[in-house]
């Protein structure tokens, strides 16, 4: 249960077809491998709240993902 606060964000470029979002590759990445405290599914993560007031939800990786490569 370390938080690192390291802080991705999803950058959104507005099109007719596409919307590109780079942080969403890591996360898929992270479930994929248990590394993040609390979340084992994309429905784990589409159910989380950021809480009102703040404006962004702090995510935390497992301690024994810490020294494990995630890419």
């Amino acid at each position: 249960m370390l938080n690192l606060n390291c802080s991705f964000g999803a950058a959104g470029r507005e099109n007719e077809k596409f919307i590109y979002n780079d942080a969403a590759f890591i996360l898929h990445l992270a479930i994929a491998d248990r590394a993040l405290f609390g979340l084992n599914s994309l429905d784990d993560v589409r159910n989380l709240e950021i809480p009102p007031g703040d404006t962004e939800l702090i995510l935390r990786f497992n301690e024994d993902a810490i020294d494990r490569p995630i890419l």
